[in-house]
């Protein structure tokens, strides 16, 4: 993870992900999970889930993402199944 400065990153929020070990365990989740979202890590009022398109041999082409308010975080996490669905539909186009 040569991309991370050795510093850390700056917290935006206190929901930020700050450290080395923080990011590993969240790309760890995502990648088990098949998406990724986040809720207040970038302002306290925000939350975003994005599901990736994948080429034929599963490599990342592009991503559908959904951009709320934090009340509305549940209402995102119902909208992983149909988003990985459209995702894999998607996939044929873009590869």
């Amino acid at each position: 993870m040569s991309v991370l400065p050795s510093t850390g990153l700056t917290a935006l929020t206190r929901h930020t992900i700050v450290t080395r070990t923080e990011l590993e365990s969240h790309l760890a989740e995502v990648r088990e999970n098949g998406y990724a979202i986040q809720v207040g890590e970038i302002d306290d009022e925000s939350a975003c889930l994005a599901v990736p398109i994948r080429s034929r041999s599963g490599s990342l082409v592009a991503a559908i993402a959904l951009s709320g308010s934090v009340p509305h975080a549940p209402a995102l996490r119902r909208c992983v199944p149909p988003l990985l669905e459209q995702a894999v539909l998607l996939s044929p186009l873009l590869a």
